[in-house]
């Protein structure tokens, strides 16, 4: 029985053969309904969607270490986040791969001070290597902390045609679809501890 104004959500997971041809996969949702306390028949709704450019592109995984010479990340003191972009969509047709990505590190100010550069683009040529990006940041508290979040972006550069044709003497950004970016330190935590006293008492 579910009552009114309750809210369900389903999950599945969608098994694919990487492959440089990905057609739309036409899918349809349906269930079987039937009002409590009423002598009817039951009812069958459905809902039918598309699911497009579902292959995997990239893996994102961060990490927050202490400096050089320090065993743990202290409040007020200097961290390194540690990005590495892996490109997995290297095997699909180059065409349809993008070769350079913009990384943005979106750090939410009561918790995180990024020190230096927060963006930059990272290029990926014909093989499948990493690219790893070494970014300073500070935490501006003690506790277990959630990284930053980083969000990569298709970076499109100048004199390239777009999608109408068009030659943009700009370079510019597209975001991926959902499912292309796989964000391997989502929900990650990192332990910050208090930081360390003059010992002077005054």
């Amino acid at each position: 029985v579910i009552p009114h104004g309750l809210s369900m959500s389903y999950m599945w997971e969608l098994l694919v053969t990487p492959s440089s041809q990905a057609p739309t996969i036409k899918s349809e949702f349906s269930v079987v309904y039937r009002f409590d306390g009423m002598d009817t028949d039951n009812k069958l709704y459905n809902y039918y969607f598309d699911i497009n450019e579902y292959q995997t592109l990239y893996i994102l995984e961060a990490n927050v270490e202490p400096t050089k010479g320090s065993e743990f990340c202290r409040d007020g003191a200097l961290c390194h986040l540690h990005l590495k972009i892996k490109n997995v969509g290297h095997s699909l047709e180059h065409n349809n791969v993008v070769k350079s990505v913009m990384y943005e590190v979106l750090a939410e100010q009561s918790v995180w001070a990024v020190c230096g550069r927060t963006a930059g683009v990272v290029c990926f040529d014909s093989d499948s290597d990493p690219q790893t990006v070494v970014l300073d940041v500070m935490p501006l508290t003690s506790g277990y902390l959630p990284l930053p979040l980083v969000r990569i972006s298709k970076y499109i550069p100048a004199e390239t045609s777009d999608k109408c044709g068009k030659i943009d003497s700009h370079p510019r950004l597209e975001p991926f679809s959902p499912g292309q970016v796989y964000n391997n330190s989502k929900g990650k935590q990192v332990h910050v501890i208090t930081a360390v006293s003059d010992g002077h008492v005054t």
